[in-house]
């Protein structure tokens, strides 16, 4: 209503209506969108993963139990990150959001409210050289795990992650004319070996 009335250009008398609108588009942009913690509260994180970034959401649960959104993180895959396993991504999303959110993670506990097992799955024996030294950035900060007993915020990590930039579908070479088809005759021992869209 307030940027129709604007369009007027000299033609605008200011009235009862104009006045209205106004004061409506002040209330609206002096509401908070985003919150602010409090020093000792525990600060809950969403993460989302899709094929091709990864969402998080970090939010607070004011004392009318509503969750209020207090920052958004979406990173996109590189063509190598998006051969992570399902459970690599997710901890990787929580990495690139202590990254990015470095001091909440310093100054508060921070939960991780998730249905998967983000806190096994850090503490194997077996991991990756790359999940050990995730594990060992993540130890630095106050994080605990919480299963996620209800939706709640995590619509918004799903929404961010929905909406985020999809890079360009995966384009497998083509193989050149010496290389053999995969659905060739038994008696031809050639194979070809795909890793990280690399031939060999």
């Amino acid at each position: 209503m307030f940027f129709t009335i604007i369009k007027q250009g000299k033609k605008l008398k200011w009235d009862e209506q104009n006045e209205l609108a106004f004061h409506a588009l002040k209330e609206y942009l002096a509401s908070p969108l985003l919150v602010e913690p409090l020093t000792g509260e525990k600060l809950q994180l969403y993460l989302a993963v899709s094929e091709a970034a990864t969402s998080g959401a970090l939010v607070k649960e004011c004392s009318d139990g509503i969750q209020r959104p207090m920052y958004y993180v979406s990173p996109t895959f590189t063509k190598f990150e998006k051969n992570y396993t399902f459970l690599e991504k997710l901890v990787y999303a929580l990495v690139t959001t202590a990254r990015k959110l470095r001091p909440y993670f310093q100054a508060y506990t921070i939960v991780v409210v998730t249905d998967h097992p983000l806190r096994q799955f850090l503490q194997r024996l077996d991991v990756s050289g790359r999940l050990v030294l995730w594990a060992l950035e993540l130890t630095q900060f106050d994080i605990k795990y919480k299963p996620r007993s209800t939706i709640k915020s995590h619509a918004l990590v799903d929404f961010v992650m929905e909406f985020s930039i999809n890079p360009d579908p995966i384009t497998k070479p083509d193989p050149s004319p010496n290389q053999t088809d995969l659905n060739c005759p038994e008696d031809n021992k050639t194979w070809i070996l795909y890793t990280d869209e690399a031939s060999s």
